[in-house]
């Protein structure tokens, strides 16, 4: 997040830049699906032609996760920009609890919910996330800082024109050390200017369908979302990072991660990012994983 910060504050006045992509070194990516191929400010995407300086590409949906609910009064610490503010934790479905060891023992597993809980609970206690807490008729209209549901979060591009936005909420999760997978989809809610409570978001309502890959969505702000094919997975014992995920991928993906030189060695790692980023047919996915082993 630091990174993408810095970035975006030296050329957020340049006229000739539209936005900052930030990606992992680690990650191959079809630029050609994502952005088209001219030079100007208009990108093709998969449905409909997307305007590169008020579109934010990421790879992931937004989902809520938990609440985490502040009282409403506070003693400040200056010291660390964290206050003696008590907590309490819901989720949509209902769960409500004080106690974040229940709040851990209720989400969906994943290893990192802990760390994602921590650093965003001292985000709710410094006064400075005041502006990003947000009220609706649930818990009794109590103010919540939404924590999105993590996801992955190797690939993210903001347009120039949204460098000030970023800083604002980006520098209080890089100040608390937020977990780049938990921090990257909240900077996103904030960014498209619509919280992920909102009914016109539909979060409410768990059958609604989610935004189609390629797809856009309108925000209160004149700023888009557009989602980005990823082909990876979350199983870091087997699959992660090896021919089995890739051989996984669906067609026309536009980003793959991770898909190591280390691991695979020079030629395939060569014979497969021609495949994944030229999109050549001379030879298919197939014949590289048996060739790869």
């Amino acid at each position: 997040m630091d990174n993408l910060l810095s970035t975006l504050k030296q050329y957020k006045d340049n006229p000739k830049i539209n936005g900052v992509l930030y990606v992992h070194d680690d990650m191959l990516v079809n630029t050609t699906h994502i952005f088209g191929g001219s030079g100007n400010t208009k990108s093709q995407g998969t449905e409909t032609s997307e305007d590169r300086t008020r579109t934010i590409y990421a790879t992931h949906h937004l989902h809520t996760s938990f609440r985490i609910h502040p009282s409403s009064s506070s003693t400040a610490n200056d010291g660390n920009n964290v206050s003696s503010t008590n907590l309490y934790y819901s989720t949509p479905d209902g769960f409500r609890s004080d106690n974040s060891t229940k709040l851990l023992e209720h989400l969906e597993p994943w290893p990192f919910n802990w760390e994602c809980m921590d650093k965003f609970s001292k985000v709710a206690r410094d006064p400075r996330s005041r502006p990003f807490l947000e009220h609706d008729d649930t818990n009794g209209g109590d103010p919540f800082l939404l924590v999105p549901h993590h996801t992955q979060s190797d690939f993210f591009y903001v347009p120039t024109r949204l460098a000030e936005e970023y800083e604002a909420i980006a520098q209080l999760l890089i100040d608390h050390n937020v977990f780049l997978e938990c921090g990257l989809p909240r900077i996103t809610d904030v960014l498209l200017g619509m919280p992920l409570s909102s009914p016109l978001r539909q979060q409410k309502n768990p059958t609604s369908k989610q935004p189609k890959i390629g797809a856009s969505e309108n925000t209160v702000n004149d700023v888009r979302l557009k989602v980005v094919k990823l082909c990876t997975s979350w199983d870091y014992m087997k699959v992660r990072g090896t021919w089995q995920m890739d051989a996984e991928c669906k067609p026309n993906t536009s980003v793959i991660h991770p898909f190591k030189l280390t691991v695979h060695g020079y030629k395939d790692w060569g014979r497969y990012f021609d495949w994944a980023t030229a999109g050549s047919r001379g030879y298919g996915i197939g014949s590289i994983v048996e060739y790869g082993g």
